[in-house]
């Protein structure tokens, strides 16, 4: 009997030792994502309570609780958006809401496989696809369904509600059905709209085919038969690469047609597709010459193109040729992003939920943490896997619908400094790049709530077409109502001559009373044909000089035509305004043609965030977006105190940093840093001060930096005016491998048809990891040096100076107008009429080029009545260092 133990104990040792090994651990599970918190927003742990911002992420059981006159929205792990009124305490258990107090708002996706459940005391709800009121009231339970079906219980009965009732339960009582007709909406308008339109950006990408030889033919979606992300997480910097294959059931060759969008703050700096079983990198170079290469090679069919587009900063649009009859064509693309450090936290999300369905045959994601992952209490969904003693973390679905984003919370297990400073050698006679990336250290949990005192400038100039003057009046609707009844506003008409509308004198209570006054004053105002934008900022920023945390918002197209005109005139003209006061600056831009690069410099000199509108579906999210920033405790007149060395310094913040912010710093120098960096602002009404010793890391490990430092650049000339930076930014382009609206990637067949071309391959990728080769199971044809792209650094043949003054050279010899990039929902697909013949296939392409925004428009997909299309352009602007469309009709505005 020993020898039988010891035998098998000696199996098992083998077994252990040779056989597989154990299973990978459970990380512990995240459940949803706070995707919008205004005002007093709490996560209850037991042990103590955590104010929530957005973009924080739960754990699987989580309590939350909104105070009077808060407002919260968070997205389930089934795609369930919830929007949660002042007042309210609710339990999230997985997919499962326990409303404890107040009300609530669902908007359930539909889903073929799990219904979403709601419970209320004893009420429990069950719904697919439908759009929901769940109140606990003193004398029971409410649920009104606005859209669907719901099926609700309670210890007296069962009952379907359907779409326009409203069920009532009376203590434990038969739920009682009667139709509505009218319904209170709390909500702000959310309700009639799809909850988290445009939330965020979409990174799952969708690609439309379209038969070349048959004009007039139905653009038809391919099939997603393999997807693979990659992520490669060091130090905070985040780098995606996905890698897809989409299979043409068609008989006959289509060109396909590519969308993708990438998160906030996120650079494009890889993209390849396969051809004859070899991955062919693309190359960046001036746009219209890539578009005209590309036209050029299809119509030839000598070799296969492929082409990828600016749309409007965040979304991209590639042209590959040909996706082969009931065959697959396999496309890489890459993109790099900061994560920001916020009380130890990385976050980070790789987005594939929301919008359209789309079903995915084999999904795989992987993300290397390194030997920093055994430093991190790691968080994830549900799906996901802790490898490798927390330093990969993998997830494997087949035949998977993304229903929401993937999640991935890293808590630092050691504090870390708040203030880190990078520098990056060139290895040439040019200065070195540095990177400073400060966390602010500060109570944030004992600010006490400020009410918000804000000026709401509404742009009533006759720019725009009817509907984009619509959207504008509902977006300023929307924010008044997302005020809470302490908070005190104003509105500010802006047209040719700058006039309060409401109140008469100094700011009023955002009480229903008066906002009700504020819309209808509204209604009344005749649109001009004239804006004087200059004007606007002296008679809002006089409203608010006295108030502790102020605030301006402008609302509209940000397109100037008397007074100062320009952008350098208007940010000078804003400096001067603004002076000392402690007010933020914030835009929301409306409308295709709206000048975003001039709105986004305007709220970052006034220490704001711009964001973006482009349908009605919008509105009440950026809406309430603005007014969750409005409420996050703020640090004003921040100086960072980094020496008087540095060049081309830019900043992701001005003068102003929130809770859950990180401030970054880039610049460029030849000397020596100080010693101690000091930091000072006031927090509230106290002075904020802080020194700190300067420890600078230095290594190729950060070569990352140049890039970042040139995206940054990047925003800064956009915002300077497109006409006159053109030269600049495209040698900008070129120098650093950064998409811009003037440089596209080309793809060519291999090596032979670049040189044929006349086309220069350049160095520029650098082996960070073996994710973008080893995992393909292809050859890759490509650089020397193959992997995540190197933001080159002064790995070119000529310094990034030389190169920026010769293309300029080149530029102006061009003389050609860089059109309008319109910044509509991008993602829809062509027709095949625009490539009846070779003059009309080129004719579109330059179109297409400059005017992408009407592909969109015109050949949007169709949707059914009960849900509209959510517009998946890059609409969110909050933190996007890159976003914005851009208009080209006259400089600067």
């Amino acid at each position: 009997m020993n020898r039988l133990f010891c035998a098998c104990v000696a199996v098992a040792f083998v077994f252990i030792a040779c056989g597989n090994p154990p299973p990978p651990d459970k990380a512990p599970p995240l459940s949803s994502r706070v995707e919008l918190a205004a005002g007093d927003v709490w996560l209850d742990t037991g042990e103590d309570r955590q104010r929530l911002i957005t973009g924080a992420m739960l754990p699987q059981d989580a309590s939350i609780s909104v105070g009077e006159g808060a407002r919260a929205l968070i997205r389930l792990g089934s795609g369930t958006g919830v929007f949660l009124r002042g007042g309210t305490v609710a339990q999230v258990r997985g997919g499962e809401i326990a409303l404890r107090a107040g009300e609530i708002w669902a908007d359930v996706p539909k889903d073929e496989e799990e219904m979403a459940v709601f419970k209320a005391g004893d009420v429990t709800v069950t719904a697919s696809d439908v759009g929901l009121d769940i109140a606990m009231k003193p004398d029971g339970v409410t649920i009104y369904v606005a859209r669907g079906l719901a099926v609700v219980e309670s210890p007296g009965g069962r009952t379907e509600v359907q779409s326009g009732e409203r069920a009532a339960i009376v203590k434990k009582g038969e739920p009682i059905v009667e139709p509505v007709s009218f319904w209170e909406d709390w909500t702000g308008g959310m309700a009639d709209r799809e909850l988290l339109a445009g939330m965020g950006a979409k990174a799952s990408g969708q690609i439309y085919g379209i038969d070349r030889d048959r004009p007039g033919s139905p653009p038809k979606e391919l099939q997603i038969t393999f997807q693979s992300v990659n992520i490669f997480i060091r130090d905070g910097i985040a780098h995606t690469t996905v890698d897809q294959r989409f299979f043409n059931p068609a008989s006959a060759p289509v060109e396909g047609w590519y969308w993708f969008t990438v998160p906030q703050g996120a650079s494009v700096e890889r993209f390849a597709w396969e051809v004859n079983g070899v991955l062919v990198d693309g190359e960046m170079i001036e746009r219209k010459q890539a578009a005209a290469t590309y036209e050029a090679a299809v119509r030839a069919r000598t070799f296969d193109p492929a082409l990828l587009e600016w749309v409007d900063g965040r979304t991209f649009r590639a042209r590959i040729y040909p996706v082969p009859a009931t065959g697959e064509k396999r496309v890489v693309l890459s993109y790099t992003e900061l994560l920001p450090l916020a009380d130890g936290v990385y976050r980070y999300v790789y987005p594939m939920g929301g919008g359209d369905e789309v079903r995915i045959q084999e999904f795989s994601l992987k993300v290397d943490l390194g030997d920093e992952g055994e430093q991190m209490d790691i968080s994830t969904l549900q799906d996901a896997r802790v490898e490798k003693d927390g330093t990969e973390v993998s997830m494997r679905r087949s035949g998977f619908v993304p229903r929401s984003d993937f999640l991935l919370e890293m808590r630092l297990k050691e504090e870390v400094d708040p203030l880190r400073v990078m520098r990056f050698e060139s290895g040439k006679e040019e200065a070195d790049y540095v990177m400073l990336r400060y966390s602010p250290e500060a109570e944030w949990n004992k600010q006490k709530e400020i009410p918000g005192d804000v000026v709401v400038v509404l742009d009533t100039s006759a720019g725009g077409d009817d509907s984009d003057r619509q959207v504008r009046a509902d977006a300023v609707e929307a924010i008044l109502r997302a005020l809470s009844d302490k908070d005190h506003f104003a509105v500010v008409a802006a047209d040719l001559t700058p006039r309060v509308l409401y109140p008469a004198k100094g700011l009023a209570l955002a009480q229903e009373k008066h906002v009700s006054a504020a819309v209808e004053m509204l209604s009344e105002v005749s649109s001009s044909g004239a804006t004087d934008l200059g004007a606007m900022f002296g008679v809002a920023l006089e409203l608010v000089h006295e108030a502790q945390q102020p605030a301006v918002v402008y609302v509209g197209d940000g397109l100037a035509t008397v007074g100062e005109t320009s952008s350098d005139e208007l940010t000078e003209r804003f400096r001067r305004s603004l002076g000392d006061s402690k007010a933020r600056f914030f835009t929301i831009a409306v409308g295709a043609d709206a000048n975003t690069p001039l709105l986004k410099r305007l709220a970052g000199v006034g220490g704001g965030t711009d964001f973006r509108v482009d349908s009605a579906e919008q509105t009440v999210q950026e809406a309430l977006r603005f007014v969750g920033m409005l409420k996050t405790p703020t640090i004003t007149d921040l100086e960072i105190e980094i020496g008087s060395g540095m060049d081309q310094l830019f900043s992701t913040v001005a003068g102003k940093v929130s809770e859950g912010q990180e401030i970054v710093l880039l610049g460029r120098t030849h000397h020596a840093l100080p010693d101690e960096i000091k930091v000072t602002g006031r927090l509230g009404d106290k002075p904020f001060e802080k020194i700190y010793k300067t420890e600078v890391k230095k290594g190729d490990e950060y070569g990352y930096i140049p890039s970042i430092w040139a995206r940054l650049y990047l925003e800064r000339m956009m915002g300077e005016g497109l006409d006159e930076r053109r030269g600049s930014i495209i040698a900008l382009g070129l120098s650093y491998g950064l998409m811009t609206p003037f440089t596209s990637f080309l793809v060519l067949e291999n090596e032979q048809a670049y040189m044929l071309q006349g086309i220069k391959r350049r160095n520029r990728f650098h082996r960070w990891s073996a994710l973008d080769s080893a995992d393909t199971g292809v050859k890759v044809a490509s650089r020397e040096a193959v992997g995540f792209p190197l933001f080159l650094f002064g790995c070119s043949e000529m310094s990034p100076g030389d190169a920026m003054a010769k293309q300029e050279a080149v530029s102006m010899e061009m003389d050609e107008s860089p059109g309008r990039l319109s910044g509509s929902p991008a993602p829809a697909p062509p027709t095949a009429s625009a490539t009846a013949a070779p003059e009309a296939e080129e004719a579109e392409s330059m179109r297409a080029m400059d005017k992408p925004g009407d592909i969109g428009k015109d050949y949007a997909p169709k949707k059914s009545a009960k849900r509209k299309a959510a517009p998946r352009g890059g609409m969110d602007r909050l933190d996007d260092l890159l976003g914005g469309s851009i208009n080209g009709k006259k400089s600067g505005s």
